[in-house]
């Protein structure tokens, strides 16, 4: 299945502190995709920025959870960049935030 983004795609990247989520946000925002939150339990109440290797062009709100993000930031798709051992409960936390779309990226080995 595609996910396509347009204008009115309004995107959650869940893992957004971590090196994935990091490095493939600075791109998204890069290309022009409406960022407007990021998922990182924890961490919310920041302002991402990115790191010193991928700096993002503007801030991004860091919530704890995706019903926040879809609550407080409006987001209707989701994008997963974490842990293969935590993919699945990402996956299952944008179901139950009826973000609209989601698509799931992870590298790493399988927590074995």
């Amino acid at each position: 299945m595609s996910v396509l983004v347009n204008k009115d795609t309004r995107l959650v990247v869940q893992g957004i502190t971590g090196g994935e989520g990091t490095f493939h946000t600075s791109q998204i925002l890069e290309y022009g995709t409406n960022v407007v939150a990021g998922v990182t339990p924890g961490k919310g109440g920041q302002e991402y920025n990115g790191n010193e290797k991928d700096k993002f062009c503007r801030p991004v709100p860091v919530f704890n959870t995706v019903k926040d993000a879809v609550t407080e930031a409006g987001a209707n798709a989701s994008v997963i960049f974490v842990p293969a051992p935590f993919a699945c409960r990402c996956h299952h936390g944008s179901c139950r935030s009826r973000a609209e779309s989601h698509h799931l990226h992870y590298r790493g080995n399988s927590g074995k």
